[in-house]
C-alpha cells in the first residue's frame, strides 16, 4: 500500500493486518488522516464481478456487517483481473445508503459483489449495482 500511496505524497500510516478477514487481504490504516478499511476482492468462477467481505466478529458472537458507526471513513476495495487493476473507494455513507453497512445493528450485508468497469454484467440488478459503484 505504501508503494502506491507514498509516491503520490499521501500520508499513509503503517497498515495493520485484520486477521478476521485475512482471506480478503484485510488491513486498516490512515491516509491523510482518514481511517481506511482495505480489502482485496476475489474473482469467483461462475459470476461476473468480484466478491468481497465486510464483517466483524465481536467476542464469541456471530459475524455481523460493519455498522455505520464504525470509525472507518472510507472502505477501499482493490480489484484486479489480468492487466486490469483498480480500487473502489466507498465513503461509509454510500455503503450505508446501499444497505451494505448496518445502522444500529439493523440491516447490512456481510459480503457483496463489486463490478469494475471492465466487467459487463447482464442482470439488471448487477448493472444497477455497477452504476452506483462507479459514481
Amino acid at each position: 500500500m505504501e508503494e502506491v500511496y507514498n509516491p503520490c505524497r499521501f500520508d499513509c500510516s503503517e497498515p495493520i493486518h485484520e486477521p478476521q478477514n485475512a482471506e480478503y487481504g484485510a488491513y486498516i490504516f490512515t491516509l491523510n488522516a482518514l481511517a481506511i478499511r482495505f480489502r482485496v476482492a476475489k474473482i469467483t468462477p461462475t459470476k461476473v464481478g468480484q466478491f468481497v467481505t465486510l464483517w466483524e466478529r465481536i467476542g464469541d458472537h456471530p459475524i455481523q456487517p460493519y455498522d455505520i458507526s464504525d470509525p472507518a471513513d472510507l472502505f477501499v476495495i482493490s480489484t484486479r483481473n489480468g492487466n486490469h487493476f483498480g480500487p473502489f473507494i466507498f465513503p461509509k455513507a454510500v455503503l450505508g445508503e446501499q444497505d451494505i453497512l448496518s445502522a444500529k445493528g439493523e440491516g447490512g450485508k456481510r459480503a457483496f459483489r463489486v463490478y469494475p468497469p471492465w466487467d459487463n454484467p447482464t442482470s439488471r440488478q448487477a448493472q444497477k449495482t455497477q452504476t452506483w459503484q462507479s459514481e
